[in-house]
């Protein structure tokens, strides 16, 4: 049974992405097709699962290529828009032509009656021949005329099929082209277990081509006191998918690496003690007041270091120590240290 899954969510990680179909299936008793998959998924990254059933679990068989029949294979719009502006040229090059043709025609001169000679007989005028000559061009011009009105008709017709395709070709998306193509991914699946009645099935995959960045944008008031700082992100995509209208999601972890939450372990100073049972606080441990009494002597005992009768080796609280620079890089006999 071959069925085709939309694609419902997709997360996009900072090289790749991660792409989530859904489709429901009505009594699945026999092995599962989902077809049009993109060419460039990854094949072992495909999961599946049954949604919302406990009965019943989905398990991958295999990755293959599925070749679509030729009859159902669509033209892309590229050759409709090329076809439209061949036809179009044609029909501006043959109005071109007739008009040309008219333009020589109606320079032909109709012979005028000869001009009588004193003196002489008058000469013979060929009326007949002239009208003969001005209604044949008459109707040459005529009928060029209509078939131009007829030309001109077809032009119309041609430009507006050039705009529909060019609208086609901007509203293509690499979805319809991966559609349109005879070869494309399927995964076979097998339902395990007893459904009773239809079931929501969810396939899983990894595609590359697929990155996002983010964009800041900082909008200040019109006062120049105050600013709002905008997060957005761009998307970009070259998949053979059409993402429009789906939910997105953004992520910064790389889809190739287990990322988990690290688990922090807590430092306590003081005498080790009991873990505590149950979510309540440890209370805090013995002798805590005496943890930073040399600390506090120091504070207290600070302002009396300035004079002239504090101890020695307390005189780095009265005032720094600035030591050379080639002793703090290098070192030697003569470093410094304090006591």
């Amino acid at each position: 049974m071959q069925i085709q899954a939309p694609i419902d969510r997709v997360r996009v990680h900072h090289r790749g992405a991660t792409v989530t179909r859904k489709v429901t299936v009505d009594s699945p008793a026999e092995a599962l097709t989902i077809i049009g998959l993109p060419l460039c998924m990854v094949d072992g990254s495909v999961r599946a699962r049954v949604v919302g059933s406990a009965s019943s679990t989905a398990a991958t068989v295999g990755v293959s290529l599925h070749v679509r029949p030729p009859d159902a294979v669509a033209a892309p719009p590229e050759d409709a828009l090329r076809e439209a502006v061949r036809e179009q040229t044609r029909l501006t090059r043959a109005i071109e032509a007739l008009d040309q043709q008219r333009a020589l025609f109606e320079l032909i001169p109709v012979l005028p009656r000869a001009e009588n000679v004193a003196g002489r007989a008058p000469q013979s005028s060929p009326f007949a021949a002239r009208v003969a000559q001005a209604q044949f061009v008459a109707d040459q011009i005529a009928g060029w005329d209509a078939e131009v009105a007829r030309l001109n008709a077809e032009l119309r017709a041609a430009e507006e099929r050039v705009q529909a395709a060019h609208a086609d070709l901007a509203a293509y998306s690499t979805a319809t082209a991966m559609s349109a193509a005879p070869v494309t991914k399927a995964v076979t699946l097998q339902i395990q277990g007893d459904p009773a009645g239809s079931i929501d099935l969810e396939i899983e995959y990894r595609v590359p081509g697929a990155r996002w960045a983010p964009q800041y944008q900082v909008r200040l008031d019109a006062d120049g006191m105050g600013a709002e700082i905008v997060l957005r992100a761009a998307v970009a995509q070259a998949t053979g998918e059409d993402w429009r209208g789906v939910t997105l999601a953004l992520s910064t972890a790389s889809p190739l690496r287990a990322t988990a939450r690290p688990t922090l372990n807590a430092l306590r100073i003081g005498e080790v003690q009991p873990s505590p049972q149950g979510p309540h606080l440890r209370p805090p441990p013995r002798g805590a007041d005496g943890l930073f009494a040399t600390y506090d002597y120091a504070r207290r005992s600070a302002p009396s270091l300035r004079s002239a009768a504090a101890p020695a080796r307390l005189s780095y609280l009265a005032q720094p120590v600035v030591y050379p620079l080639d002793l703090l890089a290098f070192g030697g006999a003569g470093s410094a240290s304090v006591m």
